[in-house]
Order: C-alpha cells, then sequence, then structure tokens
C-alpha cells in the first residue's frame, strides 16, 4: 500500500506525470504479470498518450 500511494503522490510533485491504472490488462499464466496481449496494450495506450501529449 506505501508504494501505492507513494506512486500516486508523485503525479502532484513532478509536472507531465500521470498514474496508469492497469486493472483491465489481461495477466499471464502466473497471475502476477501481463500476458503478452497485455503487454501490447499498455504499449498501444503509452503511444497513443505520447503522440497526444507530444503534439
Amino acid at each position: 500500500m506505501h508504494v501505492i500511494h507513494q506512486q500516486w503522490m508523485v503525479q502532484f510533485e513532478r509536472p507531465a506525470i500521470y498514474p496508469v491504472i492497469e486493472r483491465n490488462i489481461p495477466l499471464g499464466e502466473d497471475g502476477s504479470h501481463q500476458s503478452p496481449e497485455g503487454i501490447r496494450m499498455v504499449g498501444r495506450a503509452f503511444a497513443e498518450m505520447y503522440l497526444t501529449e507530444a503534439n
């Protein structure tokens, strides 16, 4: 819980930092790490946000 709190607080201390909630990202067989499709989903979301914010 401490880590989540600190990650949340950093967005207020540094400009242009936003939390990313990944609740809907599919997990792999171990149930802990993202599946390959989940990693692609995160990459696509990052690319879309980067293009929006960079322009």
